[in-house]
């Protein structure tokens, strides 16, 4: 069975651990068992979604890319 830890939680955004906890508890569950099911909703439910966010963290760790850009757009930019 696969590990994953998630390291440097104090780095994380106040507003969303609080959301976290707040909809594993609306939803009868710990902010683990919270944590799996968004992974497993976010991985099963938008593939498509979740590969291009891989694919532009590989790209942007392998260019070294400045902090500041942003992860890609959901919505496709229409060319003219």
């Amino acid at each position: 069975m696969a590990r994953l830890t998630i390291r440097n939680l104090e780095n994380l955004d106040d507003e969303v651990k609080e959301g976290l906890r707040v909809q594993a508890a609306s939803n009868s569950r710990s902010m683990e068992a919270e944590a799996r099911a968004l992974l497993t909703l976010v991985v099963k439910e938008a593939p498509l979604e979740a590969e291009a966010l891989a694919l532009w963290w590989r790209r942007r760790r392998k260019a070294e890319v400045d902090l500041a850009r942003s992860p890609p757009s959901r919505t496709r930019r229409r060319t003219k």
